[in-house]
């Protein structure tokens, strides 16, 4: 268990598997940007294929290389900024990916890509690990493919996916990625993203 060694008053106890870290932003951000990036990935992916379960979606090939190389981005991009391991970072990364694959947890789809706004937010798990990339000179082509999936996320049932696909047709896929993604126009993130929607198009991910 990784925790804050900078936040103990006094000395820190010596407790079994306890792992301080003086550096526990990078944690923090290991976590948001492998983890829970990884599932969005699969998750949001995984609903334009038509999957429920999220080990449905990572059984599939194509979602899986998608996962794999988004995380890849993400693994390059922490591992320049806070000098973490990489070799410790891929490896990290794989046991996630193993994770998502166990049919026993049940992981439905719907409950990993539920509230895409917040989730496509400048400091979450897809747009924050994108924009950790630009500032680490790492290209998130593939975050930024799923952050265009998960603008189309359409679940019935979940008001803010109702909502951004409201604004989506009022407005169109730029007033998401500025107003939602925060990514300025004509930058390389939006850019990015504004070609990923194009591929999911071209690839038949949506009509």
């Amino acid at each position: 268990l990784p925790v804050d060694a900078l936040a103990f008053r006094g000395p820190i106890p010596e407790l079994a598997h306890l792992r301080p870290a003086e550096n526990f932003q990078a944690y923090v951000e290991r976590k948001l940007f492998i983890h829970n990036a990884g599932h969005a990935v699969a998750a949001y992916l995984g609903h334009l294929k038509g999957y429920g379960f999220i080990w449905k979606a990572i059984a599939d090939p194509v979602v899986r290389a998608e996962v794999d190389a988004a995380l890849d981005e993400s693994r390059r991009a922490l591992a320049a900024k806070h000098g973490l391991d990489a070799a410790e970072l891929s490896a990290h990364a794989e046991n996630i990916v193993e994770r998502f694959q166990n049919r026993a947890l049940g992981d439905q789809v719907s409950r990993v890509a539920k509230d895409p706004i917040r989730k496509l937010g400048p400091e979450d798990r897809l747009v924050g690990a994108a924009n950790l990339c630009l500032a680490e000179g790492v290209e998130p082509v593939h975050l930024a493919f799923a952050a265009a999936a998960a603008i189309q996320y359409d679940q019935a049932g979940d008001p803010s996916a109702q909502e951004l696909q409201r604004l989506r047709a009022q407005n169109g896929i730029e007033y998401i990625i500025t107003h939602i993604c925060q990514a300025e126009p004509g930058s390389t993130l939006a850019g990015l993203i504004t070609e990923a929607a194009c591929r999911l198009q071209r690839e038949g991910w949506i009509v």
